[in-house]
């Protein structure tokens, strides 16, 4: 038998200045298990995606300034979107909690049904987060779900 986490359908790659206080981020905001890492690379699990954290090269390292608190780095032209099943409020609290920062509820809106919302990790990585009514109804626990 096969668990989800040999059967990925999404993958992203998301190069670090500071590897640990990335994966800390990954895994204590948006619920990534750390299926393996060393010094410079973690690959971290969440259902069928797996997000690996690459550890910069130290002379890219070096020329990126990261600030505190983070600035959003803008001119990246790619966004991941996360599918999360919790109330935006509390994953809110959590990003800026572990380093990050999520908009303002001012700032969600709709798209297909779902509220969605932007923030960045502690290194000023975009992400969007997709939250839909349905998602909020559904149990956490994936044994609940075979009833």
């Amino acid at each position: 038998m096969t668990s989800n986490e040999d059967i990925m359908q999404f993958g992203l790659v998301i190069y670090a200045i500071a590897l640990p206080p990335m994966i800390d981020f990954y895994v204590n905001v948006l619920g990534f298990r750390v299926r393996e890492s060393d010094d410079e690379s973690a690959a971290l699990v969440a259902d069928e995606c797996e997000l690996v954290l690459l550890q910069a090269p130290a002379d890219i390292a070096n020329s990126v300034h990261i600030t505190c608190p983070p600035q959003a780095r803008e001119t990246t032209p790619i966004k991941p979107v996360f599918f999360i099943h919790e109330n935006l409020t509390d994953l809110r609290a959590r990003v800026h909690q572990w380093g990050g920062h999520f908009n303002d509820v001012t700032q969600e809106w709709m798209y297909h049904g779902d509220t969605v919302c932007d923030g960045w990790d502690l290194e000023g990585n975009i992400f969007q987060v997709r939250c839909s009514k349905a998602g909020l109804m559904m149990p956490k626990d994936p044994v609940a779900l075979k009833g």
